[in-house]
């Protein structure tokens, strides 16, 4: 919130205010502090960030905190799709339970954040992402419950595989 308020009240705000934080580096783009000031400072707002105490560092919470968020989601994918390198030619040499569970869930954890990629990235309007991304989690855990009670119930999803090509 607090990031919100600093951007509102920073546009208007004198530029020796934006020069003195970090803000104009990290909030503000540059357009907005090299353009001339088209509205008086409010003093409200000012006074504000003055009184609270509002840094850079506090300002940044809110953009930083998603930042982070998609970087650590980004590295998360990575290290997913680095150990299915991994685990896929692993399961079909070591049968285990342990194996064909985490080559399951990996599969479709993998499988599902490609597709929430895609449908995020070319599902646009109000409704529609409403009614596709909860579709898409219903399908996830559709799909990963039955090849659980498939691994659980049956010969596991490896040796399934293997009886498939031995055909």
């Amino acid at each position: 919130m607090t990031s919100l308020i600093v951007n509102r009240c920073l546009y208007g705000a004198s530029r020796s205010l934006v020069r003195s934080t970090l803000l104009s580096r990290t909030v503000l783009p540059s357009a907005v502090t090299t353009a001339p000031s088209l509205a008086q400072p409010q003093p409200s707002c000012v006074s504000l960030v003055q009184k609270r105490g509002i840094g850079a560092k506090q300002a940044m919470i809110f953009h930083k905190s998603d930042f982070t968020n998609m970087t650590h989601h980004w590295l998360i994918e990575r290290i997913l799709a680095t150990g299915l390198i991994a685990t896929i030619p692993a399961s079909f040499f070591i049968h285990n339970t342990v194996i064909d569970y985490a080559l399951v869930t990996g599969i479709v954890l993998h499988a599902h954040w490609g597709l929430s990629g895609v449908l995020n990235d070319y599902v646009h309007g109000y409704y529609p992402p409403m009614i596709i991304q909860p579709l898409l989690k219903l399908l996830t855990v559709i799909t990963l419950a039955t090849l659980y009670y498939f691994n659980y119930n049956d010969v596991g999803i490896t040796r399934a595989v293997q009886m498939v090509w031995a055909l």
